[in-house]
């Protein structure tokens, strides 16, 4: 009824640039601040494990509405796989790593911002670097600035201040050749061969990226609600959710995340005798619910 592998990160990542991975809606949104990225690219960076992702196979008995992950250019295509577990570790991934737009996350005080990521190449070398560190966020200008904006600290509002300051975007990691090609043929002129430096921050930093693997659960379509539901419950994306569940039929879907926790559950259900059943259900469910704890349906 599953299946553990791992596979390619850059192939999960094209999985939901095309929308072959979408998430559940009742998925939270996208939460994580920019410390929170930076730590998750260094740990890529370095090669550690950053924990599975948890899949279920579209086309069984659970149907659950689809939605694409923040930061994918809006397509209307049917899911393959969702998403169950990973949500903010594989946005936060899509938008550094493979997504040419700014990242949208948050300062740790939960304020709204927006980043360009880079690494130091010559910090990223060093010995005992920290990768925390290494790694460089900047607004959407991509200028840095202090003292209320007076103070520019770092510039890297065109291509040649990359290049002049050594500092590689991340959204070039697994298409790097052009930007390697520009590099060199900066310094070129200048008297500066930048070739070492190449091969030894590929070899050390994004090589690394490139072959990076990440265990994947994948729960396949034929498993029961109930075996869904508890593996969801397990990794806590079912307490105080907002659910809706569509054609809702008995109401069965709904009700069992209502039981499991959810916060809010809407049914909703054209057919005059489906919506019957849905009532007396809810009726049932709300009766059981210990005093004070009863979901909203």
């Amino acid at each position: 009824m599953f299946d553990t592998t791992k596979e390619d990160l850059k192939a999960i990542l094209r999985a939901v640039d095309e929308g072959a991975l979408q998430l559940p809606d009742f998925q939270r949104d996208y939460v994580w601040n920019e410390e929170d990225v930076r730590s998750l690219i260094a740990s890529i960076s370095k090669g550690f494990p950053v924990g599975a992702l948890l899949t279920l196979e579209s086309g069984g008995p659970v149907a659950f509405k689809a939605r694409l992950l923040a930061g994918v250019p809006e397509k209307r295509v049917e899911p393959e796989e969702l998403l169950l577990d990973g949500q903010q570790r594989m946005t936060s991934l899509y938008q550094t790593l493979l997504s040419q737009d700014v990242v949208k996350t948050r300062t740790p005080k939960g304020k709204e911002i927006e980043r360009y990521y880079y690494f130091d190449i010559k910090a990223a070398l060093t010995e005992g670097a920290d990768f925390e560190e290494v790694v460089v966020g900047v607004p959407r200008d991509k200028t840095l600035r202090t003292d209320f904006g007076r103070h520019v600290v770092l510039d890297l509002s065109t291509e040649e201040r990359e290049y002049e300051l050594d500092m590689f975007p991340l959204n070039r990691v697994f298409n790097n050749r052009k930007w390697f090609y520009a590099w060199h043929d900066y310094w070129k002129p200048r008297g500066r061969d930048v070739s070492d430096l190449e091969h030894a921050f590929y070899q050390s930093v994004l090589e690394r990226i490139d072959d990076y693997k990440m265990p994947i659960i994948r729960l396949d379509k034929k498993n029961t609600r109930e075996a869904i539901f508890s593996a969801l419950e397990s990794r806590d994306a079912i307490q105080d959710a907002r659910v809706v569940d569509l054609y809702a039929g008995s109401g069965a879907l709904g009700l069992e995340a209502a039981s499991r926790g959810a916060a809010t559950v809407a049914l909703v259900e054209r057919a005059a005798s489906a919506a019957r059943a849905c009532r007396d259900n809810t009726a049932r469910i709300l009766r059981n619910a210990p005093a004070g704890s009863a979901p909203r349906i």
